[in-house]
């Protein structure tokens, strides 16, 4: 059932309209105009025990309102839902900048400094944090209009699971970029909403609690014959013994319900299972060395099974390929041979970097964010020359460099970041071309 049991009473107070008498709320009510509303702003406060986020979207709908929706939970959890002539055209939470910052981050899209970099120009200009990274040319704008859609619509998913709260409406002028608009039909969402809702009551009677610790099953030792697609490699990857659920929520840089989903099934698939120990710390890897040695890995493996069928042509499509990089990044590769043993490629890509001025950390983030450029430009590339078959060859190939990294190093920040990032590439890799027409857009979402 969508609505809640009508209270005998509510708890909603009005600003300047006409007086009416207070009644007992009920589903049948929401058909009709609740008040007959004059021509002046209108301000409306309740709280969400008493008056279901559903029915204030109703009577905003009904009356094509147009102004903001404030929702308050607890003291730090605040979201904004614009509404422009009774339609739902943008949603913002109180931690939309660090949402959009962790999944940059943890899929090797955007370095950590350019991010902190940018985020402090956005707060200086009160700038939309997006659209200063779109300037910088660090994201499409393509991408961000993409993900604004993509959070918003989350957002407001996210307030129907709300138990409590406060909220307020105010009518107003409303005065937005228009690449966060988005137009969502209220009986769409109400409808989407509740679907989740149930699917919901099911997810969690298999996942109680965020807190649970999941582990790989010791009856799939190999995971590299099993067929999954991007998201759940993605997450499975991120399964390590000592994740909770909540972290792995907030190292997927996915949404709630959307993990919760692909736990489920790989639960019920018996791929993975609950445990209540974490696994034992292991030695800490990705260190310089480390992550150049796995994409010096990755590059060796797709000369391999590219020069097999491309002759000396795989290597020229490495050089295009690396051509497309910036400056910094061509300066990394520069030395890298292909068909060199991933020992030499390794001390060749440290001796550039040893070149910058202080890497440190973000020498880390370089070589991470370099590697997946380029491993996007090259399996692109690669793709219009081998074909369908032969590009899900490599991609395995790659696959199973991941599975070795996910299974012998331990949790770290950095692992994440790798994983996540090359899951990325491949995913969007495999997407190219169905269509016939469609190439290039996994270049989209990294630097030119």
């Amino acid at each position: 059932m969508l609505y809640k049991p009508a209270p005998e009473r509510y708890n909603c107070s009005w600003g300047p309209v006409r007086r009416v008498r207070t009644r007992p709320f009920t589903e049948k009510a929401l058909a009709l105009p609740l008040l007959s509303l004059e021509d002046r702003a209108m301000s409306l406060r309740g709280n969400l025990e008493t008056f279901f986020f559903a029915s204030v979207l109703q009577f905003l709908s009904n009356e094509r309102k147009t102004g903001i929706l404030f929702l308050k939970e607890g003291e730090d959890n605040e979201v904004k839902v614009y509404i422009r002539d009774g339609t739902i055209i943008h949603a913002s939470g109180s931690q939309k900048e660090a949402r959009l910052a962790h999944i940059l981050k943890s899929r090797g899209i955007v370095p950590a400094e350019d991010l902190k970099a940018a985020l402090e120009t956005a707060r200086e200009k009160k700038m939309p944090y997006g659209k200063v990274l779109v300037e910088r040319g660090l994201i499409s704008l393509d991408l961000y209009r993409k993900f604004a859609r993509k959070q918003a619509e989350e957002i407001i998913y996210k307030l129907f699971l709300w138990k409590k709260g406060e909220f307020e409406y105010k009518d107003q002028a409303l005065n937005l970029d228009e690449d966060l608009i988005i137009n969502l039909n209220t009986v769409e969402v109400i409808l989407e909403a509740s679907r989740r809702i149930d699917e919901m009551s099911v997810l969690v009677n298999q996942i109680p609690n965020s807190g649970m610790v999941l582990k790989i099953s010791e009856k799939y030792p190999d995971k590299r014959e099993i067929k999954l697609n991007a998201a759940e490699w993605h997450l499975l990857s991120l399964i390590d013994g000592r994740r909770t659920v909540r972290d792995i929520i907030e190292a997927s840089g996915l949404d709630e319900f959307p993990v919760y989903k692909l736990l489920f099934s790989l639960l019920s698939s018996g791929l993975i299972e609950k445990t209540e120990k974490p696994a034992a710390q292991r030695e800490e890897f990705f260190d310089a060395k480390g992550v150049a040695t796995v994409y010096s890995d990755i590059f060796q493996i797709i000369h391999k099974k590219s020069e097999n069928e491309l002759g000396n042509r795989a290597g020229v499509l490495f050089e295009e390929s690396k051509s497309k990089l910036n400056s910094k990044q061509r300066i990394l590769y520069r030395n890298l041979k292909p068909g060199a043993p991933v020992e030499e490629n390794t001390a060749a890509v440290l001796s550039a970097l040893a070149g910058f001025k202080d890497p440190g950390v973000s020498g880390v983030d370089l070589l991470i964010g370099a590697g997946n450029d380029y491993l996007a430009h090259l399996l692109g590339n690669l793709k219009d020359h081998l074909g369908q078959a032969l590009t899900r060859d490599i991609l395995a190939g790659i696959e199973g460099v991941l599975g070795y990294v996910n299974t012998y190093h331990g949790n770290s920040a950095k692992k994440d970041m790798i994983i996540n990032g090359i899951h990325e590439v491949m995913s969007l890799v495999e997407e190219l071309g169905k269509d016939g027409k469609k190439r290039g857009g996994v270049l989209g979402l990294f630097r030119p």
